[in-house]
């Protein structure tokens, strides 16, 4: 589950609608890559969000 640091307490201590109301898509472009590994090494690419 990938929720929104707003959504922490919701998720967590809510009723079940809470919870309910927060399984939705998270949306990608929030999302970053920030390490990948490739055939056994792995390699930093930490992106800033803006």
């Amino acid at each position: 589950m990938i929720l929104h640091p707003e959504d922490y307490e919701g998720w967590l201590t809510g009723s079940m609608e809470d919870a309910l109301a927060l399984l939705k898509p998270f949306t990608s472009s929030m999302m970053r890559v920030v390490r990948q590994g490739v055939r056994g090494r792995s390699v930093s690419i930490v992106t800033p969000m803006d």
